[in-house]
């Protein structure tokens, strides 16, 4: 591990700390492999003398809840404690350095499957994990190893692996806002193992999720170079970590095996072949019942039963521009006066597309078919959509909207941890409509724009927006853009005319 982590240049300082002083030295001299560093510029032929390396040979468990639990009572910065402790001490500030929080945490200790008293204890020790949780910075990362990755045909991880289940949920009960697991074939035991990441804040998903090419790139940087001149990675890079995205198909079939079954099993893990299905076929679009200024609407052919699907075949083709690329074109048109005319784009997006932050804030997909077309149901009429869509609704109150922390739809992951969710993101993002109450021939469909809003710094202009929209006071985005388009050829339809004249 150590090995590893010190093939980055954006590594500062690494701490490790390994309680048998006795194991360090045999690896030294019996394993050199397992710590040469020989091969990256600037380091030793041993990783255990880098200039960044700091070994200490102590109990971690025990060096964690002193330092950063609050259930011992040991105040890490406590003058008296350190006054015969030059070493841990900044003279400077009297900072004990040993009190400042970590950017990462890679914990690699018993397998959860060790059948020993010690495992046991120690995945199932609150404090400790409560310590390493206070020892990171508030973006910080935390890195676990699993053990023997599961397969297909096991039973739920709280029946057979009680230890790994145990940790697995005390990281979610700790506070952490992303979690990841994937599983890794190069590790040399036979067989795949496991890992968990867990992040602090919900930023490190716009990392955790960059493309190949992004991730590549990235990882170039980072690196330090080699004597060599070859890469210090054996096994990793951009194409490695996207597949690292997708939880494995046995952790997601284990993760449903739990009684109760999380809804998500149920729901997203394919289409219903039962579900009916209503094609493109059975709708029409034609101006909107809603009025003028709202444009075009989509129209059903003939009655739809709640809870079928809405032109499938449709709703899984979107345009989708992730969370990078949204990025990128919104810095490019606001910093960048040759990039202008990406206003249309942007323009485009906002308008037909919705937002969506399962993958991370903030991404956006547009319906690339008839169903772009779809208006929103202004207090509360929507009739496509998912149930928890029909939960929020411009008129229930802008206090009661604006008392909440974040948008609605940000709020539709019940899990930090949901292997199903995080296998099928794009299904779950935006895979498909239905309706949620009977539709009579001739009625528009109508959806709840609150649930397309999932950026929170743009959340109470937003709701403000939707409101007055509803209100007739002010049009859509849409329709705005149609109107001024409109104008800008009749305006150059009147100069070509005097032109002509002249």
């Amino acid at each position: 591990t150590l090995r590893e982590v010190l093939k980055h240049r954006t590594v500062e300082e690494v701490k490790m700390i390994e309680i048998d002083e006795m194991m360090v030295n045999t690896s030294r001299e019996v394993l050199p492999g397992w710590s040469d560093c020989s091969d990256l510029v600037g380091s030793t032929p041993s990783c255990f003398d880098d200039p960044r390396t700091d070994l200490k040979c102590e109990d971690a468990l025990a060096w964690f809840i002193d330092r950063f639990s609050d259930e011992t009572g040991i105040d890490s910065s406590d003058d008296d404690a350190d006054d015969n402790d030059e070493e841990d001490t900044d003279e400077e500030d009297g900072t004990d350095e040993y009190s400042l929080p970590f950017d990462i945490i890679i914990m690699d200790a018993l397998d959860p499957q060790d059948n020993i008293e010690f495992a046991d204890a120690l995945y199932s020790n609150n404090v400790f994990l409560d310590s390493l949780y206070e020892a990171l910075t508030d973006d910080g990362v935390f890195v676990l190893q699993l053990g023997e990755s599961p397969g297909g045909s096991d039973v739920a991880e709280e029946l057979n692996e009680k230890n790994r289940h145990q940790i697995m949920s005390m990281v979610e009960d700790a506070g952490f806002q992303s979690m990841h697991i994937y599983e890794e074939s190069h590790c040399g035991f036979g067989y795949p193992w496991s890992f968990l990441v867990a992040c602090k804040s919900e930023a490190c998903r716009f990392l955790w999720y960059l493309n190949e090419a992004e991730k590549s790139l990235d990882i170039q940087y980072r690196l330090l170079p080699t004597v060599s001149g070859q890469s210090p990675l054996h096994y990793f890079d951009g194409a490695t970590m996207r597949s690292y995205q997708n939880p494995p198909k046995a952790w997601e079939t284990v993760y449903c095996h739990r009684r109760p079954m999380p809804q998500s099993c149920a729901k997203y893990r394919g289409y219903d072949k039962n579900t009916v299905n209503y094609s493109i076929n059975d709708f029409e679009v034609r101006m909107s019942s809603l009025g003028e200024g709202a444009g075009r609407g989509v129209f059903a052919k003939l009655d739809i039963p709640a809870g079928s699907f809405i032109a499938g075949e449709e709703s899984s083709k979107k345009l989708h521009f992730s969370h990078t690329t949204t990025e990128l074109m919104e810095s490019l048109y606001e910093n960048v006066p040759e990039f202008k005319e990406l206003g249309d784009v942007l323009r485009y997006t906002y308008g037909y597309g919705f937002q969506q932050s399962t993958v991370a804030e903030y991404e956006y997909y547009i319906d690339s078919g008839f169903l772009t077309f779809v208006n929103h149901g202004c207090n509360g009429t929507s009739n496509i959509g998912e149930e928890d869509t029909m939960s929020f609704s411009e008129d229930i109150g802008l206090v009661d909207l604006l008392k909440l922390n974040s948008p609605p739809s940000s709020q539709m992951r019940r899990s930090t941890l949901d292997l199903v969710i995080d296998r099928h993101l794009p299904s779950f993002a935006a895979g498909y409509d239905e309706s949620s109450r009977d539709i009579k021939a001739g009625e528009e469909l109508l959806q709840n724009y609150m649930y397309f809003m999932s950026y929170s710094e743009d959340w109470k202009l937003q709701v403000l927006d939707q409101k007055a929209q509803c209100r007739g006071e002010v049009l859509g985005q849409v329709r705005q853009d149609e109107i001024e388009a409109l104008d800008k050829e009749e305006e150059d339809s009147r100069d070509d005319d005097e032109d002509d004249k002249d």
